[in-house]
């Protein structure tokens, strides 16, 4: 947002990593917006069709943003997350192009015309919001753990991006901001499944810059803080891009059940 699309960390870190020219692609799949249930989606509908060698996931802001809505009542409309006898039955009767056309006209596009609206960043909460997060935390992980599953099902290796604000580079933060229990579940998906995590906060904190200089808005990084993103990534990358795993052995944990202090309704599944 708000960076030309060559300086874009994923180009950034294309300029580093020691490779042949053409020999990498980046694809930028991110849409202003998206949660990881929309990531979700756009992987099973698009996305690893592409067939990705390593998929870089940093779902953060739509996710545990405040808002009217929560993003699985959308796309329960739209789409078929719930289990139950309904799932099976769209499963088995959707390789039918004749039900497939049933489908639309009697259930998504009724859906849609009665419960659709646009949602996307600084759009859909002109109305405030009433306290309740798009993704309630647990399901949040869950995503996340999701992700990670749809990528290993092709091979694709996987590496998280935690993103920075910039209240992390203030020294009176502490740690209490509405999102940090979300980035727990990010780094305890990476620990849990060994998979590599680029601690943007972290990274833009050694780096001893301004923090007007890193960020190009109250939350998006400029063009220096996607070079240095880009840079971190290239590094994660270089051993992976000459032979070696780019994941580690994975944990035996169990996915822990959060406590979002900041919402009044937990949501668990």
């Amino acid at each position: 947002f708000g960076v030309a699309d060559d300086a874009v960390f994923l180009e950034q870190a294309l300029t580093h990593l020691e490779a042949e020219p053409g020999s990498l692609q980046s694809i930028n799949a991110a849409i202003p917006g998206y949660s990881t249930y929309q990531s979700i989606n756009l992987l099973e509908m698009r996305a690893l069709q592409l067939k990705p060698d390593v998929l870089i996931i940093g779902n953060l802001w739509s996710d545990n943003n405040f808002d009217t809505f929560r993003d699985r009542d959308l796309l329960d409309s739209y789409s078929r997350f719930e289990s139950g006898w309904p799932a099976r039955l769209h499963r088995t009767f959707s390789p039918s192009a004749v039900y497939r056309l049933l489908d639309y006209s009697l259930r998504v596009r009724r859906g849609a015309q009665a419960k659709a609206r646009e949602v996307g960043w600084t759009v859909g909460n002109e109305g405030g919001t009433d306290g309740m997060r798009r993704v309630p935390i647990n399901e949040y992980a869950q995503n996340l753990d999701r992700l990670v599953e749809m990528a290993h099902a092709i091979d694709c290796e996987v590496m998280f991006l935690l993103l920075a604000h910039p209240m992390d580079l203030e020294a009176t933060s502490g740690g209490s901001a509405a999102w940090e229990i979300y980035r727990t579940a990010m780094r305890d998906t990476a620990k849990r499944h060994g998979l590599p995590l680029i601690d943007v906060p972290q990274l833009f904190s050694a780096s001893t810059e301004d923090t007007s200089l890193l960020f190009s808005d109250a939350l998006h990084p400029s063009e220096l803080g996607h070079a240095l993103m880009g840079k971190a990534i290239a590094e994660a990358l270089q051993a992976w891009f000459t032979g070696d795993p780019l994941e580690t052995a994975a944990l035996a944990e169990s996915r822990p059940i959060y406590k979002d202090t900041f919402t009044t309704t937990q949501i668990a599944h």
